[in-house]
């Protein structure tokens, strides 16, 4: 019988806070080409921009991903010719590793600067969502923190506000800044428009955005993010953790 998780106790965060975790970065080369795949590359991301030995499924742990899945996106992202597995490489000593090791191609380095940041955090919490709902997220995080650096840069003071005072500035720029092009993200994401609306949906659903058609604009959406929203960690004994928005 399996045993049953221990909760001991819980912790919120914000909005802002969510949106500026360490980032899993989807390559958008990547997203373009394989999709949900490029969530898998992410992960190994953040351990190396090189090669790891390390076990598939604490990289799946990286990746906010399920080991099954991850390990069928690594066969993707081979066949596409972004990562290499080199099999079971040896030490210093001679000996044989009990993981594979996988290397990223110059295809990764060549699209390292253009990513869509889709924070550890909220992947974590939206683990059971599509992956159109995922990487829709992941767009309107980077142009909050496009919007935000920029800011700053223009305020030098701004790098001493408050998580409250940057949320106002951004809401002092018009929801219009928020807008995006369908098209657009046709081309950025490789969804179809039924799946950038539905993930519209979702994401209003979840209550994770403000969204509504762009005015006069067909072919625009607006994707404001809801800074009420809460960020809920649950902790668990033995080290677990579980993340959902509340």
């Amino acid at each position: 019988m399996k045993s049953s998780l221990v909760f001991t106790h819980e912790s919120t965060r914000s909005m802002q806070y969510a949106i500026h975790d360490s980032p899993i970065k989807l390559l958008v080369a990547a997203v373009e080409e394989v999709g949900p795949a490029a969530q898998a590359l992410g992960g190994i991301l953040v351990l190396t921009t090189k090669s790891t030995f390390t076990e598939a499924k604490k990289i799946a742990s990286q990746a906010r991903l399920p080991p099954k899945t991850f390990r069928n996106q690594l066969q993707i992202l081979q066949s596409a010719g972004w990562i290499q597995n080199k099999g079971r490489q040896t030490t210093r000593t001679g000996r044989a590793r009990r993981t594979n090791t996988i290397e990223l191609t110059h295809r990764v380095h060549d699209g390292l600067k253009d990513f869509l940041p889709l924070p550890q955090s909220a992947a974590a919490a939206m683990l059971k969502e599509t992956w159109s709902t995922r990487v829709i997220w992941a767009v309107v995080v980077r142009r909050v923190l496009e919007l935000t650096s920029g800011l700053k840069h223009r305020h030098p003071e701004g790098f001493e506000w408050s998580e409250l005072e940057t949320v106002k500035r951004l809401e002092m720029l018009g929801s219009d800044r928020f807008g995006f092009s369908i098209s657009l993200l046709q081309r950025r994401t490789g969804l179809s428009r039924d799946s950038i609306i539905a993930a519209r949906h979702r994401l209003a659903a979840l209550k994770m955005v403000c969204a509504r058609e762009g005015v006069g604009h067909q072919d625009s959406t607006i994707l404001i993010p809801n800074w009420s929203l809460k960020l809920v960690t649950r902790y668990y004994e033995g080290d677990r953790v579980a993340f959902r928005w509340g």
